[in-house]
């Protein structure tokens, strides 16, 4: 059936121009290799206008080249490929894929894809419809990886700005050139996140791997949970509330991440906005736990080659969450590194944050080692007493400096 559809179907198969035989010839649509980002727009929009709840695209393994980014009246950016405004949209490859190992359907953007370009512009490869309600629409994104050809253009590769609710999986947002001493060009982002006011369910990130952007995770809404995560070779791996919103809402509910990674980056988080996106004057204090953060640094080997710069608030005190974290600083390892800066001075007050590889107790000498977060508290076995970290000093109890 490869007349692009003749009815809705419940479940649409798509093969690459390189898919094998059996999986062509069992597929209801089969890609030609050259702007295959039309035709798959083609099927997507067969679901638009018809009252649709669902539409289920699954991709045979295969390579589907992306040679355009076009214009759409209910897009906010030139996309290559555009969902349409429904309740449930399911975009998968067919098999499983260990996104750091391989990937078996690869979304590849060619360099002919930017011709038009202007110098400034940002697109995106794939993002959803801004026609109905916010948050109306709902996505299951997963197998699949997004080929960028450089680090050099302002590429979105995933915008979930008008989803309600995004489960994503197994997932891998890759621009091609990443690597030491590369910065790539502010603009370019693996994933942005929702807008304001999401869904309370439905926003789930897991086992997706980022490399080579500004921006490899630019999150932002609310109850959003991610899990395995990896932002790598990019200058931040990842943002908070880094992107405007167009319409009154808050960003106040908690985000969780939980044993995510950022390797060879060149900063640790920024926390943007947050709160009433109207108002300036509103402080937001939107909660960010991140769970066993795990960090790598190196110093020779990140885009900027300088010292990782510490995660900053841009406007100190209106973010606040716990944080627990453990970082390398080593390429042959040899443990966890007792002396990580990990926020900029001024910023961080509002979050609970520990190095895991501090002892909670011990000799004055092995605190003394340590780079210590804002009220670390340690008993000082020398001491004998509880100090506390204030900012500036060890202090015991009653303010007084214990070294």
């Amino acid at each position: 059936m490869n007349n692009l559809i003749i009815a809705l179907l419940a479940v649409v198969k798509i093969a690459a121009f390189n898919s094998s035989e059996e999986a062509k010839q069992s597929a209801d649509v089969v890609c030609t290799g050259n702007h295959d980002e039309k035709t798959i727009q083609a099927v997507l929009d067969k679901y638009d206008g018809n009252n649709s709840e669902t539409c289920t695209l699954i991709f045979a393994d295969g390579t589907y080249h992306i040679d355009g980014f076009h214009t759409y009246g209910d897009a906010t950016h030139r996309t290559a490929i555009k969902f349409p405004p429904i309740a449930s949209m399911v975009f998968q490859g067919e098999n499983d894929i260990v996104p750091r190992v391989g990937v078996n359907v690869e979304f590849k953007v060619r360099p002919q894809a930017y011709d038009d370009l202007k110098s400034d512009e940002q697109v995106c490869v794939m993002l959803f419809s801004d026609r109905i309600g916010r948050n109306k629409n709902n996505a299951k994104l997963k197998n699949f990886q997004i080929m960028l050809p450089d680090t050099k253009h302002k590429v979105i590769c995933l915008n979930l700005y008008r989803t309600g609710g995004a489960i994503l999986e197994n997932l891998r947002m890759n621009a091609a050139g990443a690597g030491a001493g590369v910065i790539p060009v502010e603009g370019s982002v693996g994933i942005r996140g929702q807008n304001v006011n999401t869904n309370g369910i439905g926003q789930y990130w897991k086992d997706i791997y980022s490399i080579g952007f500004y921006e490899a995770f630019q999150i932002g809404g609310e109850h959003t949970i991610c899990v395995g995560l990896l932002g790598y070779k990019s200058y931040y791996g990842y943002t908070f509330g880094n992107y405007e919103t167009v319409e009154w809402g808050v960003w106040e509910h908690p985000i969780t991440l939980i044993n995510c990674s950022e390797e060879l980056c060149a900063s640790l988080p920024l926390f943007n906005a947050c709160g009433e996106m109207r108002d300036p004057n509103n402080p937001g204090r939107q909660c960010v736990d991140m769970i066993s953060h795990t960090m790598e640094f190196r110093e020779t080997e990140n885009p900027t080659l300088k010292p990782v710069l510490p995660a900053r608030e841009v406007v100190p005190g209106t973010w606040c969450g716990n944080i627990t974290f453990a970082a390398n600083t080593n390429p042959l390892s040899k443990g966890n590194a007792v002396d990580i800066l990990f926020w900029e001075k001024g910023s961080g007050h509002r979050f609970k944050t520990r190095n895991s590889a501090h002892a909670m107790a011990g000799t004055t000498a092995e605190r003394l080692t340590y780079v210590p977060t804002y009220v670390q508290t340690y008993y000082d076995t020398d001491l004998n007493k509880l100090v506390i970290f204030n900012g500036e000093d060890w202090v015991d109890a009653n303010g007084n400096k214990v070294d």
